[in-house]
């Protein structure tokens, strides 16, 4: 008779239908992997105001070989109320004030970095909109609204994503967060 046995030898349980006993844990990808790796990040950014209307204010692009994750958006308009756009770009960015953002890891005992290009800006030229992957309407002043996807917008290497001010003026703060994700073989 063939014994199944578990990683410490041990043999494995079976019901008195003969079917194996399994016990299994459930988590989101992003709590894996930030428990993990810590390869899970915060991006601030403070008061951007855009130069005029439809303006890019938020640039990432993936210069890393792994794919990156954006899991959601936290955003928030203090002096006018707008719609923002979450854009699939191409193209070289000419940045006006661009300002670097340094993100944070969410797992603060470790210090893991991002390979990419992430700025805010008044008004980023140069890139081609491939097409709007979400929208966020910001219809009240100082509240902060939440965009939250269980798939995920996935970045691979090489492509970028930026954030488009609807209004010609107004102030956006915001978090997005990014997951690094690992090989398919490694969940």
């Amino acid at each position: 008779m063939t014994q199944v046995r578990g990683i410490n030898n041990n043999p494995m349980d079976v019901t008195s239908e003969h079917r194996g006993k399994v016990s299994s844990i459930g988590q989101p990808v992003d709590q894996h992997v930030n428990h993990h790796t810590g390869k899970v990040w915060s991006v601030s950014f403070f008061d951007v105001n855009p130069i005029g209307a439809g303006d890019y204010v938020f640039y990432f692009n993936n210069t890393g070989s792994a794919e990156i994750a954006v899991s959601d958006f936290r955003m928030a308009v203090s002096t006018t109320a707008s719609r923002i756009f979450i854009d699939a770009v191409s193209g070289t960015p000419s940045f006006t004030a661009g300002a670097d953002l340094a993100p944070v890891s969410r797992n603060i005992g470790t210090s893991p970095t991002i390979d990419a290009i992430i700025k805010s800006d008044t008004d980023t030229t140069g890139l081609t909109n491939d097409g709007v992957l979400f929208f966020m309407d910001l219809d009240t002043v100082d509240k902060m609204f939440h965009l939250s996807t269980s798939s995920k917008i996935v970045i691979p290497q090489g492509k970028s994503i930026a954030i488009r001010f609807e209004a010609a003026t107004g102030e956006l703060s915001g978090v997005v967060s990014f997951i690094e994700l690992p090989p398919a073989d490694d969940l």
